[in-house]
């Protein structure tokens, strides 16, 4: 029998503050939040699912201009460019 293909999907999900009862567990007053930026559980789900949708590998909910997010990836890609000597930077040695 052949092997069915799949593929795995990964995308990082960076959905700042999200109405769940972690301040409480935390000690933390929930009214000192800023309630105007808290999201439902609900709304950053369907956003990390719209943005599997749309190919995004990472998803802000909150981010309105995605072209921020093309500069984080670049500036990573600069880094790993950067960083591929296989040696301890200099600076990092006595």
């Amino acid at each position: 029998m052949k092997p069915m293909k799949q593929s795995v999907r990964v995308q990082a999900l960076c959905p700042g503050l999200v109405r769940t009862e972690f301040p409480e567990r935390m000690g933390l007053d929930p009214a000192r939040l800023p309630a105007r930026v808290i999201m439902s559980p609900e709304d950053v789900v369907e956003a990390s699912l719209a943005g599997l949708a749309l190919g995004e590998v990472l998803c802000v909910p909150a981010l309105d201009d995605p072209t921020l997010i093309s500069g984080v990836d670049s500036a990573h890609r600069d880094l790993l460019e950067h960083s591929g000597s296989g040696k301890v930077a200099d600076r990092y040695r006595n």
